[in-house]
């Protein structure tokens, strides 16, 4: 029902800032106040976080976040303490190395672990069960090495194994597994022996990026295809060292290399560099992801940085120390986590974003509610009503002047600030 109150006037100016509605949309960016977006807070051994040197974070079906460390095994998280999974000489099913830093959550929920030292591992959280798999150099078919790179599970939900110095290998169940390798002189086999990351293309291949350069894996013929940003260097440095691919929900890939993040285009197979806001190069990537809103964030060696998610920009996201930093991972709520392996954790939790209405028929709005579907009802100061359909982000004009003389409102002066309840 709609109302006027004379006095209304008063608290125009109160009504115009509740225009400003949230938006599930993207935000435009602002990018001088990047850091204005979020609130900063850091978890350190104080908060039982007993090692900063973390490699990799995952979140498990249940809302736990699993942090994989270069010296104390895993540590699980639940918002209030860190329960420790470290190795035991003394147990047969418990962690194989203490050097665990690769963590992967399969479709199953189960966790896998790459050691540095110690092979794969498999935890079970329901059993509370870790079951190895450790090198055999008896065994053509046990894991290919003793350490462990990377993990991947293919949209055909098979299970993948980067290796530090043994090429690639794919599970094939009961601690059985076939590899892929570089041959000297076999330009279909891998580039390098090294796999830094694997990414799905297709049902039928594989992204993998080795410290020469990316390659495109087809399982049915079981040959590579090689891809490098920089052709006219026949080494493994620079630009050629892949370290990170990343696919956005877009079907965009990006590469993270020993010099900067570049764009590929699968197509060309050509490579595009990306330069911060500076036309610099922001050097070493040694972690990518895309958020729930869109943008790419980039952890390198000169510090963490943001992609907008409507263009080229990249932007520095300044913390009390830029150097040493390892992981970025976003959570279920949103919440980017940055690691530091002198500093500690970086939570940044972002502030709710504001969406002004921008529309000439909004001028000085006396009126806001919702409705029972959370859409945005707003009475205008000539008496019309409005719908911001939250989804869509459109508006919507529900009637015309509610307070007119063709409606027998015509001379009543104590009708012209409505509001809607």
């Amino acid at each position: 029902m709609v109302y006027n109150v004379l006095f209304f006037n008063r608290v125009v100016c109160f009504f115009i800032l509740l225009v400003l509605l949230i938006s599930p949309a993207e935000s435009k960016e602002q990018p001088a106040k990047l850091i204005n977006e979020y609130s900063v807070e850091k978890l350190t051994a104080e908060d039982g976080f007993v090692s900063s040197e973390i490699y990799s974070i995952i979140q498990d079906h249940q809302g736990l976040l699993w942090f994989g460390t270069a010296e104390n095994g895993v540590m699980g998280y639940d918002g209030r303490k860190v329960t420790l999974f470290e190795f035991d000489s003394t147990s047969t099913n418990g962690l194989s190395n203490n050097d665990a830093g690769n963590l992967m959550l399969d479709k199953k929920g189960q966790i896998w672990i790459g050691t540095w030292g110690g092979g794969a591992n498999l935890y079970d959280p329901q059993l509370g069960h870790f079951e190895n798999f450790i090198h055999d150099p008896q065994r053509s078919d046990s894991v290919s090495s003793t350490r462990i790179q990377t993990l991947f599970h293919d949209q055909e939900s098979t299970i993948w194994l980067g290796s530090y110095d043994k090429g690639l290998s794919r599970y094939l169940g009961n601690d059985r597994f076939v590899h892929f390798n570089k041959v000297k002189g076999d330009d279909t086999s891998l580039s390098h022996n090294r796999i830094w990351d694997i990414e799905n293309h297709n049902n039928n291949s594989l992204w993998v990026a080795t410290s020469f350069g990316l390659n495109l894996f087809d399982k049915t013929n079981q040959s590579f295809t090689h891809f490098f940003p920089d052709p006219t260097n026949n080494s493994p440095t620079g630009a050629n060292e892949i370290r990170n691919i990343l696919k956005t929900s877009k079907g965009t890939i990006y590469v993270g290399t020993q010099q900067g993040p570049f764009l590929f285009d699968t197509v060309s197979g050509l490579f595009t560099r990306l330069k911060n806001q500076k036309g610099e190069i922001v050097d070493q990537i040694n972690s990518m992801i895309e958020d729930k809103q869109g943008f790419i964030w980039f952890v390198t060696s000169k510090g963490l940085y943001r992609k907008s998610n409507s263009g080229s920009q990249i932007e520095k996201f300044d913390l009390d120390n830029n150097n040493g930093l390892r992981i970025v991972f976003e959570d279920s709520s949103k919440t980017i986590w940055v690691t530091s392996e002198t500093e500690g954790i970086y939570k940044l939790i972002p502030h709710r974003k504001f969406k002004p209405i921008n529309s000439d028929e909004l001028v000085s709005p006396n009126g806001i509610t919702t409705d029972s579907n959370g859409d945005v009802l707003i009475v205008s100061s000539t008496s019309q009503m409005y719908k911001w359909h939250v989804l869509s982000q459109k508006l919507e004009k529900l009637t015309e002047t509610i307070f007119s003389e063709k409606n027998g409102y015509a001379g009543n002066r104590l009708l012209e600030k409505p509001i809607v309840f």
